[in-house]
């Protein structure tokens, strides 16, 4: 044995106390990390969102352009699809035989997205989003809400000069648009929002992925109040809006819903998208063009 491996002596290891350290600190580096991380999944979530929000409207702005500039219909129930003899198709070009399934505006906007199944099924399961197998929760539940009663129409067999005929619901008080031209100010137009279906309450936050809904509903529709947002309380003797929660009145309502990062994801009829809160989108001068007020309301129409 030589002189040098005699005197050498054994590196001691960590102690419990230097491993514990260590530890603590990478706890902390996590926990400070995962906020941030999580904040950038969701703005990827969301801008996904936006550009899937931004292929509705492109979409239909296309419809509207091969229909001699005919805003979409938001709805078309049944007996109206008969009168008016039209039909829609799967991607496959096979007519779909239930009506009901083509009544919302869902179908009669596919074709123009491509029979693409992620805009219309982005944040389902994969199995969720095929289209012919899935035709009935896809049509009802898009991520999108539109803004059909007042853009396009929402329609109905009514009674007119001794005859049934199909008329957009409201059209007698004069304020559905049924094209282009008959919208004021597109940059200030509320066409496409995301959007849930939900049954009278109140609600502040949701899953970024609950089921969406066809519809997209102001505050208030004709004569009914359907939502509102919550009564708030004072600061410095001012009174402060609660616009984080959206008090449904009505016994169900489409509400509008921030994915991701709060605030709802919104197609304008100029081509932009934008967000907004609750509390700023009760202004009825967004979903009805021919509003000229924020609490502009209109008369319905007897049953």
């Amino acid at each position: 044995m030589n002189k040098s491996s005699r005197h050498r002596h054994p590196r001691p290891g960590f102690t419990i106390v230097e491993i514990l350290v260590v530890i603590s600190v990478i706890a902390i580096l996590l926990a400070l990390l995962l906020p941030v991380l999580g904040g950038i999944q969701s703005q990827g979530r969301k801008t996904q969102e936006r550009n899937n929000l931004r292929q509705y409207g492109m979409s239909w702005e296309l419809y509207s352009n091969q229909n001699n500039s005919s805003l979409l219909p938001g709805y078309l129930p049944e007996d109206v699809q008969e009168a008016w003899d039209v039909n829609y198709k799967y991607e496959d070009g096979e007519e779909i035989e239930d009506l009901e399934i083509t009544a919302p505006y869902t179908w009669r906007l596919l074709p123009f997205l491509s029979f693409n199944p992620s805009a219309v099924a982005g944040y389902r399961e994969a199995e969720d989003q095929l289209l012919r197998e899935n035709a009935e929760t896809i049509a009802e539940t898009p991520p999108f809400g539109y803004n059909g009663y007042y853009l396009g129409g929402y329609y109905e067999m009514q009674q007119a000069a001794g005859q049934t005929v199909a008329r957009a619901k409201f059209s007698s008080e004069n304020v559905v648009a049924r094209t282009v031209s008959h919208i004021r100010r597109a940059d200030n137009q509320i066409v496409f929002t995301s959007t849930t279906r939900v049954e009278e309450g109140e609600y502040r936050n949701h899953s970024d992925y609950v089921d969406g809904h066809y519809e997209a509903v102001p505050p208030r529709l004709g004569e009914d109040e359907l939502w509102s947002v919550g009564e708030g309380g004072t600061i410095d003797g001012d009174t402060v809006e609660d616009i984080s929660t959206i008090v449904v009145i009505a016994e169900e309502a489409s509400i509008p819903i921030g994915r991701h990062t709060g605030n709802a994801a919104i197609f304008f009829a100029d081509g932009h998208v934008g967000s907004s809160s609750p509390g700023a989108m009760r202004d009825m001068r967004q979903w009805i063009p021919r509003a000229n007020t924020r609490d502009f309301e209109h008369s319905s129409p007897s049953d």
